[in-house]
């Protein structure tokens, strides 16, 4: 992503007029480098791109599949060494300037297999930005810093005082194993009795700035980077509908006063997984070490 970055910024040097109200021509290839990374550069198709500039790929893309090759080559020969026997397929074709097969593309080809059956010892990796989910939790500014400064929400089922922030679990700069099992996330939903569906929704945040810390409000200065990277959205109707769960109904309080109303809560686990570059994440039930996956992201 640097050289991305690098690149942009050398084409936007004459650019002094993007320089507006507090957003400088950093800010804006920063924002603009993390929606590409997260949502556009994983679907693009190279070969279907016919007007490439490859002045800008061997500076952008080379480099990184340069030494791709070199750790791929080291893998391979060792695989070799030990009497594996290495398939190598035949590359993916793409369009380039010249008609010569890439080396570093054929020992990606050739090495992929290796990798994908043996990720718990792949390489080590440094994270590039912070990620972290959208959490509602009760509004407790005597324990929590991040609290004294949120918005604060009265829940209309049992008038409780809540707040809405970002628990990061993975930070920027952190050493990341090749394959990464994140505490899970306790998550707890509510819905009204008359509700059709229980629609559950996670909310996944990047943040590519330094220093972040866990539980401030998403519009805090602390979370003035974090941008949306990704959603979970879960049916958990047939808790319901196959009687796991039945209705809470508030009790009045020592006045006698009954604050709140019915409701169905619904308690998941949602846990993060790290395996080589890619990121997911499933919901459970039960929440518990014994819960089964509903479904991943």
């Amino acid at each position: 992503m640097m050289l991305l970055k690098k690149r942009l910024l050398k084409r936007l040097e004459d650019e002094h007029y993007l320089d507006y109200s507090g957003e400088t021509r950093e800010d804006i290839v920063r924002y603009a480098t993390l929606e590409f990374e997260n949502r556009d550069k994983r679907p693009v198709d190279i070969a279907r791109r016919p007007n490439v500039n490859w002045d800008d790929y061997d500076e952008i893309v080379m480099p990184c599949l340069q030494r791709t090759a070199a750790v791929l080559q080291k893998q391979i020969d060792g695989a070799l060494q030990l009497g594996i026997n290495v398939k190598v397929r035949e590359p993916i074709r793409a369009t380039s300037p010249s008609p010569t097969k890439s080396p570093s593309i054929t020992a990606i080809a050739a090495s992929a297999t290796i990798r994908a059956l043996n990720l718990e010892h792949g390489p080590k990796r440094t994270a590039l930005s912070s990620y972290g989910f959208l959490r509602t939790e009760p509004y407790e500014p005597d324990k929590v810093d991040g609290h004294l400064e949120a918005e604060i929400k009265i829940d209309p089922f049992d008038d409780g005082e809540y707040v809405s922030v970002i628990d990061y679990f993975l930070h920027k700069e952190e050493v990341i194993p090749p394959v990464c099992r994140y505490e899970p996330f306790r998550c707890t939903h509510d819905f009204g009795i008359d509700e059709k569906k229980f629609m559950c929704t996670e909310i996944l945040y990047v943040n590519d700035s330094d220093g972040t810390e866990s539980y401030y409000d998403v519009n805090h200065a602390m979370n003035a980077g974090a941008q949306e990277a990704g959603r979970l959205v879960v049916d958990m109707s047939f808790l319901r509908e196959e009687g796991h769960i039945s209705p809470i109904i508030p009790e009045a309080n020592e006045d006698s006063v009954v604050r709140g109303k019915p409701y169905y809560q619904v308690i998941y686990d949602l846990a993060p997984i790290v395996e080589g570059r890619d990121l997911k994440y499933v919901a459970m039930y039960p929440a518990n070490d014994t819960g089964e996956v509903v479904k991943t992201g």
